[in-house]
């Protein structure tokens, strides 16, 4: 139980540091970057913060939390709903903001509601009622997303609603769900899922315990800094292995959501390697295969990725410990088709340009961009010396004291002139971008820069590579 208690003190930790003694409120700003001072008041925070205090279970901390319940209690509107932030009030922006808020207001009213005394238990017990019964009513009306449903099919367990609960959970088909592979999602379906009783087994193919990562298929994750982006999925699967994330965590607004993570999570197997994860989603086909000391993704698209799709990762190959996690990723937002292959300490992709080629944009000339981050201890040679440059057929080795990579780059079908270059830039799932960083490049850039093709022309990239000193 050791580890439930280290997750709570992260999410009292996270709302220490947002915390305003002059107004007795969290105070920060969903849009804003986190070095930007906020004065708006988000109530979901806010309530997990409660949470964490009466988790704390000291006199002050309870009698804190039971303060800032009552204020929050107060900004519920006549039709239920509470605002987004509370000086929206009585606007609400958010018409199923209570997935959210209701989970923590039963676990509050669950856990401890024989601390609060009888009328604020009274009045979080109709504040919650009042608030689902909102968003049943705002179902007959639109259809949110599965994790909606299931969050708000959870809520309506807990407060009794078991009819309502059932139903929500009927109506929707998990195995469809996509939450299952965006880990900023998936920590909060694990939480549902547990409510429900439902199987949290899937979530196993995706989590690296020695990692200590989510390894794909990345259809949608982000990173900051020189590494994934750290997600309330990140703290489920710590309880999950007992072992929190390495290093202390910068206070996030995500780490708030800590204090809802409860024993009993229902996993009925434990990891073992190798392991390989096979299956369509959106039809697309994808693999990942799990080694004890990397891993690696592979998605088939038949069509271009919009440039929106930033979090979107073709081909991930992950190595490293879970103190320093390295990568080769290809993002691109040019290749018409992406097909793959598997052999032994080798991956083949196949990349196909179907379209006709803008020479005029500089930028339009970068179709195919591989990522990999910057590391003192990585060296990176073009047949065996350092360069900056490549051409095809040429060898290019990515050299880590854990890993070795190599890739080569060939023409496979039509006609063109490509050019290989080696430069610094940032993924473009990268986040930090903004702020101070602005101007900081986390990751180098090794990109095929087209000088001229046919309409239609297919490059194939061997990537193979070599694990090394795995006791390290």
């Amino acid at each position: 139980m050791e580890i439930y208690k280290k997750l709570n003190e992260m999410a009292y930790l996270a709302g220490r540091h947002y915390f305003s003694e002059e107004t007795g409120f969290l105070h920060f700003s969903y849009h804003l970057p986190a070095d930007k001072i906020a004065h708006s008041i988000p109530i979901l925070e806010n309530a997990c913060f409660v949470l964490a205090l009466l988790k704390l279970k000291t006199q002050d901390s309870v009698q804190e939390a039971k303060e800032l319940l009552e204020k929050l209690l107060n900004f519920q509107t006549k039709t239920g709903n509470f605002p987004v932030y509370l000086h929206e009030f009585p606007k609400c922006q958010n018409e199923f903001i209570g997935a959210d808020l209701l989970l923590v207001f039963s676990l509050i009213e669950q856990l401890f509601g024989h601390v609060l005394g009888e009328t604020l238990k009274h009045q979080l017990n109709q504040a919650s009622h009042s608030l689902l019964n909102f968003n049943l009513t705002c179902l007959t009306e639109k259809t949110p997303s599965i994790l909606i449903q299931l969050k708000l099919a959870a809520s309506a367990r807990m407060l009794g609603w078991e009819i309502e609960a059932k139903q929500l959970l009927n109506s929707i088909d998990l195995e469809e769900a996509s939450f299952w592979y965006i880990p900023e999602q998936l920590g909060d379906a694990l939480i549902a899922l547990q409510i429900m009783h439902q199987s949290c087994e899937r979530a196993l193919k995706t989590w690296h315990s020695l990692l200590h990562c989510y390894t794909g298929p990345r259809f949608k994750l982000f990173y900051w800094q020189d590494g994934p982006e750290k997600t309330l999925y990140d703290l489920v699967m710590a309880a999950y292995t007992q072992r929190l994330p390495e290093g202390a965590l910068k206070p996030q607004p995500f780490l708030l959501k800590a204090a809802l993570i409860q024993p009993g999570i229902n996993w009925s197997s434990c990891q073992t390697y190798p392991d390989v994860n096979e299956g369509v989603f959106q039809s697309k086909h994808f693999l990942c295969r799990q080694e004890e000391n990397y891993a690696f993704s592979l998605i088939e698209t038949k069509e271009v990725t919009p440039p929106h799709q930033k979090g979107m990762h073709p081909f991930s190959f992950i190595w490293g410990n879970s103190n320093s996690l390295r990568s080769l990723v290809l993002q691109s937002f040019a290749i018409d088709q992406i097909s793959f292959q598997e052999k032994k300490n080798q991956i083949e992709l196949y990349l196909t340009l179907n379209h006709p080629f803008n020479g005029e944009e500089k930028e339009a000339s970068r179709e195919i961009c591989f990522y990999t981050e910057v590391d003192p201890q990585t060296v990176i040679t073009v047949d065996g010396q350092k360069s900056t440059t490549f051409l095809l057929e040429q060898k290019m080795t990515i050299a880590h004291p854990l890993m070795d990579l190599h890739l080569q780059f060939s023409l496979e079908s039509g006609e063109g002139n490509f050019k290989g270059h080696l430069m610094r830039s940032n993924r473009p799932s990268q986040k930090n971008t903004t702020g101070q960083d602005r101007f900081a490049a986390h990751d180098w850039i090794l990109f095929l820069r087209t000088l001229q093709r046919t309409d239609s022309c297919r490059i194939k990239v061997v990537i193979s590579y070599e694990p090394k000193n795995l006791e390290a």
